[in-house]
This record gives C-alpha cells, sequence and structure tokens, in this order.
C-alpha cells in the first residue's frame, strides 16, 4: 500500500494537477479574451453579463444533451425485441 500510494501521490502531483491547471487557465484566457472583444461592441459589465450567461447555457445544454444521451440508451436497451 506504500508504493502504492506514493506512485499514485507522484502521478496526481506530477500530471493531473498540472494538467487540470492548464486547462482551467486556458478557458480563463480565452474568457478574458471574449470578454474584451465584446466589450468593443457593448458596456463591459453587459460583455461580462453576456459571457458568463454563454458560459452557463454551455454548460446546462452540454449536461442536457449528456442526460438525453443517457436517456435514449436506457430506452433504447428497454425496448422489446431489440
Amino acid at each position: 500500500s506504500i508504493i502504492g500510494g506514493t506512485i499514485t501521490s507522484t502521478l496526481l502531483t506530477l500530471l493531473v494537477v498540472p494538467s487540470f491547471y492548464d486547462s482551467i487557465e486556458g478557458a480563463s484566457e480565452r474568457m478574458r479574451a471574449k470578454i474584451r472583444a465584446r466589450s468593443v461592441r457593448f458596456h463591459p459589465s453587459l460583455a461580462l453579463v453576456l459571457t458568463m450567461l454563454e458560459a452557463l447555457s454551455t454548460l446546462l445544454l452540454l449536461r442536457f444533451v449528456l442526460r438525453s444521451l443517457a436517456g435514449g440508451w436506457v430506452w433504447m436497451r428497454k425496448r422489446p425485441g431489440v
């Protein structure tokens, strides 16, 4: 268990955490770029709200699509004769 714990903590520290941080940092930079681009066209507060609403709607739509696919999979498996 000591060797397994050491290997797990090493992998988490050297691979998983930096990858997660890098993806979050990239998403943050893209969001800031969108806000700056929209600030040219709209008021900066409105640009921020629009960007946040876009991010929220993307997350909700993704969740809806995944749940729809999962529901469709369950429905297909319950159909008689398939």
